[in-house]
C-alpha cells in the first residue's frame, strides 16, 4: 500500500517537475546563446578595428533543451538591408532577442547576401574585414 502512494505522489508531482526542469533549462540556453552573440560581436568589432583582410574565428556552441527545441543565431544578409546592422537569437521561430552591431556601427554581411542562420552544435564562423565603396564591411561565412 505504500509502495502504492508513493508511486501515486511521483506520478502526480513529475509533470510539474519535469516543467520547471524544462523551464530552467530553456533559461540557460537562451543565456548561452546570448553569450555566443556578445563573442561573434567582439570578435566582429576586434576585426572591423583591425582593418581590411583581417579574419576573426568564432567557434558558437547552442545546445538543445530538454525538450528538443534550439535557438538560432541569424545574421548578415544583403549590404542594402536594414538586417546587416543586427545579429537576431531566435527561438520557436520568433525573433526573441536582438544585438544592434554599433560602437562602432558597421555592417555585417555574408557572401551570398542571405541571412546566415546558425542552429543547434558546433558551428566555426569567419569574420572578414573587407573594403567596399561605402567603407569597412565585416563578411561573415561559415569556416
Amino acid at each position: 500500500m505504500k509502495l502504492l502512494i508513493v508511486s501515486l505522489l511521483i506520478s502526480i508531482s513529475f509533470p510539474c517537475v519535469w516543467e520547471t526542469l524544462a523551464y530552467y533549462d530553456n533559461v540557460v540556453i537562451f543565456q548561452e546563446t546570448t553569450r555566443e552573440v556578445e563573442e561573434i560581436n567582439d570578435a566582429a568589432v576586434s576585426a572591423y578595428m583591425a582593418g581590411p583582410e583581417n579574419v576573426r574565428l568564432v567557434k558558437i556552441r547552442i545546445r538543445e533543451s530538454l525538450t528538443g527545441e534550439s535557438p538560432v543565431i541569424e545574421l548578415g544578409g544583403q549590404i542594402d538591408s536594414p538586417e546587416v546592422m543586427l545579429i537576431a537569437i531566435i527561438w520557436r521561430d520568433v525573433p526573441s532577442m536582438t544585438f544592434f552591431l554599433r560602437d562602432p556601427a558597421f555592417s555585417l554581411i555574408t557572401a551570398d547576401g542571405h541571412r546566415l542562420t546558425i542552429g543547434p552544435g558546433e558551428t566555426d564562423l569567419r569574420l572578414t574585414c573587407v573594403r567596399t565603396n561605402t567603407g569597412r564591411t565585416i563578411v561573415a561565412e561559415i569556416a
